[in-house]
């Protein structure tokens, strides 16, 4: 896993930050109350201010496992913000002894990207079978 640049933070969101994710991610972490409740929604800051998104699910059916992700604001994508808090949040499942595991859509090309620059890879790849 690389390391985390220098700068970059990862904290839970709070009740307080509501306002603040609902503008910048739309309705992507919709709803969003029920993810800062959990203690799943983190914010990502780089030297203490908002930088983007993270969330960790711990999973009901999978031991010690934990679906990670990430959301950018646009104004910050290119910047390697996305890689930073997939490493933060990789470390914090580590922390909490839980195995993280991430995904994106097949042609999310720029999300497995930033998976990748995070040290994730993928195990198998597709095969197209035709009949």
């Amino acid at each position: 896993m690389p390391p985390v640049p220098t700068g970059f933070a990862l904290r839970p969101a709070t009740p307080r930050d509501l306002p603040l994710v609902a503008t910048e991610s739309g309705d992507f972490f919709a709803p969003i109350e029920r993810y800062v409740d959990a203690g799943e929604l983190f914010i990502t800051e780089r030297d203490d201010q908002l930088a983007g998104f993270g969330l960790m699910e711990v999973s009901q059916l999978r031991q010690q496992t934990a679906s990670i992700g990430m959301f950018t604001p646009e104004q910050f994508r290119n910047q390697g913000i996305g890689a930073a808090t997939i490493t933060l949040l990789i470390r914090e499942c580590q922390r909490r002894d839980l195995r993280p595991v991430a995904g994106c859509w097949f042609y999310n090309h720029a999300s497995r990207r930033t998976l990748e620059n995070a040290g994730l890879h993928a195990p198998t790849r597709y095969l197209r079978v035709s009949f």
